[in-house]
């Protein structure tokens, strides 16, 4: 019986994806992003194909938004406060796809607002580092939240594996 333990532990761990790099910071996740089957035929790099995988999954919690965000009553969707422009590559062309996402949320009755970027870069393979920063003008509002429940929502995605959390 303890071997046959100790051997589903050996294979579940060599199934696991790798990551040997420093700890996440405490808004920061690694996950390994599984291939998309429609995308399967793709002649891109693995690195290229987990950097538009990412960007799309963020974009898709973006529009969608059916979870819990961590914002206060009273606070608007988030949206894209400056359109196209709030999406911003980072890097060369032909690099793998490094994005920079701005979030805004909106308290029309006080005019204060929560900030959030989103950060996803290819870290190697299939592994990405998301980064999720929340900032705000109003004292009551609880930023660390936000960024847990839009990580936590970012996580809970089709197709990833958690590999590393900073919290």
């Amino acid at each position: 019986m303890k071997n046959a333990l100790l051997s589903t532990a050996l294979l579940l761990s060599a199934c696991a994806p790798t990551y040997t790099g420093p700890k996440p910071a405490p808004n920061e996740v690694i996950v390994e992003i599984s291939p998309n089957a429609a995308l399967s035929n793709s002649t891109l790099a693995p690195e290229q194909m987990t950097g538009i995988r990412g960007f799309s999954l963020i974009s898709v919690l973006m529009i969608f938004q059916s979870f819990d965000t961590g914002l206060p009553a009273g606070y608007e969707r988030f949206s894209f406060p400056d359109g196209a422009d709030s999406m911003t590559r980072i890097g060369e062309k032909d690099a793998p796809m490094h994005m920079r996402a701005h979030w805004r949320s909106v308290n029309a009755a006080t005019g204060h607002a929560v900030e959030v970027l989103w950060d996803s870069q290819p870290i190697g393979g299939k592994l990405l580092k998301v980064r999720v920063t929340a900032t705000t003008t109003d004292g009551n509002v609880n930023t660390g939240r936000i960024e847990d429940s839009l990580l936590r929502a970012f996580v809970n995605s089709k197709d990833l594996t958690l590999v590393a959390r900073g919290r």
